[in-house]
């Protein structure tokens, strides 16, 4: 029985691989044609929509249910 147990552990690990996380050449635009203040700010005011759901005792979001 330890020996099955050995043998499939063994294998269940060689057979594992690393994601990849990189941006696929398939897409059309992966490059960002915004400059840095533009992003910034974009982000700033989705920090600024969102900011106002955050509950801050559990540090949840307000609103969609789970």
């Amino acid at each position: 029985m330890l020996f099955k147990t050995s043998l499939f552990i063994g294998l269940s690990v060689g057979a594992t691989y690393a994601q990849d996380l990189g941006v696929p050449l398939s897409w059309r635009k992966f490059s960002n044609s915004r400059g840095k203040d533009e992003r910034i700010s974009i982000a700033q005011a989705a920090i600024n929509t969102i900011l106002p759901q955050l509950n801050t005792a559990t540090g949840e979001f307000n609103g969609e249910p789970r």
